[in-house]
């Protein structure tokens, strides 16, 4: 059956259940808030559970919060099914396929043309141009929009084709050159969609924002979903009720993509499919979209020339983190952002170029991509603002000041890339501005619109006295490194009932906490002489792993000393934290082996536990499949690495 239900379902003094009159069993109808939405939750009822009259049990205990419900209706098990693991499956390899046509389709038209690939960063911006130039299509004709993003398809699988058939050689090139990051992403990939899928709380859209309950967050990955529907639709995002928010107070990049992929899904499934489907097709995007900073990761640990286990191993390190979980799975396009941002970054310092020389050299072509990249960052979220600016900064003390005329090509790009948004901003919806007020303010600015971002800076520190000021960078540090002491977002999160819900709460906000067994890595970070191992390739590694944590702490330091007050993880740089958690890790791999060891364990069997296993085993209904695929991933993750053999591959079983 399927019962339509909003509110807050879950908080305390607030349920919503099943009963059987006879024998009294109680079956949880819904377990988390949607807010002010309406759903719907889908139940499949077990079998023999009652024998007589059940009744639809709602009950509000609480001054603040409430439940609202409509009346249940009958569903057909295929309804039923194509809302889990077996019905969205099939979909999620079409959109992901779709995906890596899009960043591999520079190559495969240089293979047609028995031209030499290109480096990873020309798919990237292939793959952002798309999204980016479709949003515009879609906001303005959303037939336009879908005959695009239908012949972008077409032209894909036309493509591939040719190429496998006439070009077989080059075809076999590019397979060798890709298999590696694709086999990575689609690994993430189909790992955030069990994490989605392995269990339902009832919450419809809502249902991601309670997975690792207490953590949780409010809308803003509901905002990818609605406008893209709004934009696949032909309706005007702008009408969309967001409260005081606004479209244009977000970029629009991963809304472009999303619609673009919106189109497989409603040429494959019914368009009889409600607002229950329509929110998990757009999750399947998103999942995908987000999944790619493995890929960027990847690019940046290979151009360090880490040897093939080195560069898994790193990244499994990475992927276990809370970070990397939870920015998988919830779909703001936070993670898209840093991928685009970290390839940037990799463009900027030229690593395999760069780390055998005992010093950098000047800039070069590669400036002119980083730039794209970045732009492309900014794009996808603002929040990489201020890891682009570290980034670029220390780029240019190790590189030095480029050319003239790279320079200027690398300015013309960026605002060319920059600029359509800012158009749209101010011509469709002005002024577009409230985050960045907020982090410079400490006010979003609501109901002030008129007012300039430079006015609201001066206003806000009109009346702030030295001593104030120095008492607010106090506070910043000792939020970010103890990890205590902010009112910011934490009224977002449940109550918490559990040591481990304790500690996913600390992982998402505070920098130092979500470091957890990886801030070991500052040890040998520091220490080099001492605590790592003395060979020319380890200290090629450690001397980059400290420029990526130096870039990322430099990154958080200037949103600490720029920003008013909110100094949490989601208000940082998303490149920043990914740098500090890849140099650590990096810095960790080149230090003892037991050490290295030891605290690779010890980060595996934490994210396991306290971001997988309990998450999973306090969900109030679970599915068996994407449970068993999760343990097969293990078990084929953990055969490969036991089975490595660095003179004969992994017997067999390469995954690289």
């Amino acid at each position: 059956m399927a019962i339509p239900y909003g509110g807050f379902a879950g908080e305390r003094g607030i349920g919503l259940n099943l009963v059987c009159l006879s024998s009294g069993n109680r079956l949880a109808v819904a377990t988390a808030r949607t807010n002010t939405q309406m759903t719907e939750s889908l139940l499949e009822l077990p079998r023999g559970w009652c024998e007589g009259k059940v009744v639809l049990e709602a009950r509000a205990r609480n001054a603040s919060k409430y439940i609202e419900v409509g009346t249940p209706f009958k569903i057909s098990w295929l309804d039923f099914y194509k809302d889990t693991f077996v019905g969205l499956f099939g979909l999620l390899v079409v959109i992901f396929s779709f995906a890596v046509g899009l960043l591999i389709l520079p190559d495969v038209i240089r293979g047609l043309r028995n031209l030499e690939p290109l480096p990873m960063a020309v798919g990237f911006v292939c793959f952002g141009l798309v999204g980016y130039a479709m949003f515009f299509v879609y906001f303005y004709s959303e037939w336009a929009g879908r005959i695009l993003s239908a012949l972008l398809v077409l032209f894909e699988a036309g493509l591939l084709s040719l190429l496998a058939i006439y070009r077989r050689e080059k075809f076999n090139r590019l397979y060798r050159q890709w298999k590696t990051p694709i086999m990575l992403w689609a690994m993430v990939v189909l790992v955030a969609f069990c994490l989605v899928t392995a269990t339902n709380n009832g919450a419809g859209p809502w249902s991601v924002n309670a997975i690792f309950n207490p953590v949780r967050w409010s809308s803003d990955n509901q905002l990818p979903m609605m406008i893209s529907e709004y934009l696949f639709h032909g309706l005007d995002p702008r009408t969309l009720n967001l409260g005081p928010w606004k479209v244009s107070d977000r970029p629009p990049l991963a809304y472009g993509l999303m619609s673009t992929f919106r189109l497989l899904s409603w040429l494959i499934a019914s368009h009889k499919d409600g607002y229950p489907l329509y929110y998990q097709y757009e999750q399947l995007a998103g999942i995908v979209i987000n999944g790619l900073w493995i890929v960027a990761v990847y690019k940046l640990l290979s151009a360090i020339k880490l040897d093939k286990r080195g560069i898994y191993l790193v990244m499994l390190a990475v992927a276990m983190t809370s970070f990397a979980v939870f920015n998988s799975v919830y779909i703001w396009p936070k993670m898209l952002g840093a991928a685009f941002a970290l390839l940037a970054f990799t463009q900027l310092f030229e690593p395999e170029k760069n780390l055998a020389q005992p010093r950098f050299e000047r800039f070069g072509q590669a400036l002119l991509w980083a730039a794209a990249l970045s732009g492309l960052a900014l794009m996808s979220h603002g929040g990489t603002a201020f890891g682009v600016i570290a980034a670029i900064l220390i780029a240019v003390w190790y590189r030095g000041l480029p050319s003239p005329r790279l320079a200027l090509g690398a300015v013309v790009i960026g605002l060319a890339v920059l600029v359509p948004w800012s158009l749209w901003q101010h011509f469709e919806q002005p002024p577009g501005n409230a985050l960045v007020k907020f982090a410079f303010t400490g006010d979003f600015g609501f109901g002030q619109e008129k007012k300039g971002l430079l006015e609201a800076v001066r206003e806000a520190y009109s009346s702030l006295s030295l001593s104030a000021w120095v008492d607010m960078k106090l506070h910043a540090l000792h939020v970010l490194v103890v990890g205590e002491g902010s009112v910011c977002g934490v009224q977002e999160i449940a109550p918490i009932s559990s040591f481990d819900g304790l500690l996913r709460s600390q992982d998402f906000f505070y920098l130092g906490p979500s470091l957890r067994f990886l801030a070991l890595g500052f040890i040998p970070l520091l220490f080099l002489r001492k605590f790592s191992l003395k060979n020319e390739t380890a200290t090629t590694v450690l001397r980059f792993a400290r420029i990526l944590v130096g870039t990322g702490l430099f990154s958080i330091g200037l949103y600490a000393l720029a920003g008013f007050h909110c100094y949490i993880n989601h208000m940082q740089s998303y490149q920043a934290m990914l740098e500090i958690i890849a140099g650590l890790a990096l810095a960790l791999y080149v230090s003892e082996r037991w050490y290295w060891s030891l605290v690779l364990v010890l980060s595996i069997l934490y994210g396991l536990v306290v971001w997988v296993i309990d998450p999973i085993t306090s969900a109030t209904n679970l599915y068996v499949l994407p449970i068993l695929t999760l343990i097969i991933v293990a078990a084929m993750i953990y055969r490969w690495f036991a089975n490595y053999d660095p003179s004969k591959g992994s017997r067999g079983h390469s995954i690289g």
